[in-house]
C-alpha cells in the first residue's frame, strides 16, 4: 500500500466518528419547543441566551425534591428502529449550583418511553458538587440502556417521548435551590465502520490502479 492510499485509508476510516445528525436542540434562539413536566415550586424553567455550550441553554432553577423534566419536541421522536446498534443520543448537561438543605444526589440520565414501552439511560459518575458542562454521547443499543418495562424492539418502534431530569439533587431549602443547565441534544445515526472500510478500500483500489 503507498504512502498516499495509507493516508486515505487512515482519513476515511476516522469519519465512523462522523454521525448524520436526525434531530438536534442548540438552543441557541429559544427553547425550541421543550416542554416541562413538573412542579419547580418558586424557581423556573426558562431559556438562556448566553452561558451554554457555548451559546444559549435550557435552564433550571428548583428549589425543592426531585421535581421536573425536560421533554422534547416531536422532532427528536417517531420511529428509532433503523438506529439501534447504529444511532446515538449525545447531550450536555451542567450542575451550576448545589443549594442548601440537600437530602440526596441522582447522576445524569435520559429516558425514552411509547407504547412499547420504556427504557432509561444513567451516567455512571453521580456529581456532588458544581461542574463545568459535561458531554454523553449515548448509544442507541439495548446494552446501553435498563429497559423498564416492555421490550427494546418494541419501544424503538414508536419512541413517543424523549425525557430529561431537569435538576440531580434533591433540596427543601425554599430559598437556595439547585441550578442545572441542558444544551447540544442531538440524535444522530452513525456510519458502521464496516462499510467506511469498504469505502476506503475502493479508493485506495482505485488510486493504485490510476498508478
Amino acid at each position: 500500500m503507498t504512502r498516499f492510499a495509507a493516508i486515505i485509508l487512515l482519513s476515511v476510516i476516522s469519519q465512523q466518528a462522523v454521525a448524520n445528525t436526525i434531530a438536534s436542540s442548540t438552543f441557541d434562539t429559544d427553547l425550541d419547543g421543550w416542554t416541562f413536566d413538573g412542579t419547580i415550586g418558586s424557581g423556573d424553567f426558562f431559556w438562556e441566551s448566553i452561558g451554554g455550550n457555548p451559546g444559549g441553554y435550557l435552564q433550571s432553577i428548583d428549589l425543592v425534591g426531585f421535581q421536573g423534566e425536560a421533554i422534547a419536541p416531536a422532532k427528536f421522536l417517531g420511529d428509532w428502529s433503523s438506529l439501534d446498534e447504529s444511532g446515538q443520543l449525545s447531550f450536555d448537561h451542567r450542575l451550576f449550583t448545589i443549594g442548601n438543605a440537600i437530602s440526596s444526589f441522582a447522576p445524569f440520565s435520559a429516558t425514552i418511553s411509547g407504547p412499547g414501552g420504556s427504557a432509561i439511560w444513567v451516567a455512571d459518575e453521580v456529581f456532588m458538587a458544581p461542574t463545568d458542562w459535561v458531554s454523553f454521547q449515548v448509544p442507541i443499543a439495548e446494552s446501553s440502556w435498563t429497559v423498564q418495562s416492555g421490550t427494546w424492539g418494541a419501544l424503538l418502534a414508536d419512541v413517543q417521548e424523549l425525557r430529561f431530569p431537569t435538576e440531580t439533587i434533591s433540596n427543601n431549602d425554599g430559598n437556595s435551590g439547585d441550578n442545572t443547565g441542558l444544551d447540544n441534544v442531538i440524535l444522530s445515526a452513525i456510519p458502521e465502520p464496516t462499510s467506511l472500510l469498504l469505502a476506503a478500500i475502493s479508493i485506495i483500489g482505485l488510486s493504485i490502479r490510476r498508478r
